[in-house]
């Protein structure tokens, strides 16, 4: 499960990079991720938000669920951006609220199986904010 928070995002953000070499945007060093400290003064991996590919998906889906509220939203595989065509199989997407950025919304991506952390079981996660 791939809760908000920046500690628990980095956390599970770092074993899908590492674990499932699915691109995420983190400040990569000789092959180990950066640390920044967060408004908390813990250090925590130095994410680019901006180039996050599965901030990218999420808003996609979120622009369309919006507008369709307590709706499941299906992003297929011809609508993914192409940065994650190869490391989703789809996306899906629900809002309970209409706002301009994505509060009160659930994502889960299905991934393809080369990109599955650990095991071939590990079929997705679940992002909520």
């Amino acid at each position: 499960m791939f809760l908000g928070g920046g500690a628990l995002n980095g956390a599970v953000g770092t074993l899908l990079q590492k674990e499932a070499k699915q691109p995420l945007a983190f400040n990569m060093k000789d092959g180990e991720i950066q640390k920044v400290k967060d408004h908390d003064g813990k250090m925590v991996p130095d994410f680019d938000k901006k180039s996050c590919p599965y901030s990218e998906m999420h808003h996609k889906v979120f622009q369309a669920a919006k507008d369709q509220l307590n709706t499941p939203i299906f992003l297929g595989i011809n609508e993914i951006p192409a940065k994650m065509k190869s490391v989703v199989l789809s996306c899906t997407g629900v809002a309970s609220d209409p706002g301009g950025y994505p509060f009160c919304a659930a994502f889960v991506s299905t991934f393809n199986r080369a990109y599955r952390p650990y095991s071939p079981n590990n079929v997705g996660v679940v992002y909520a904010v």
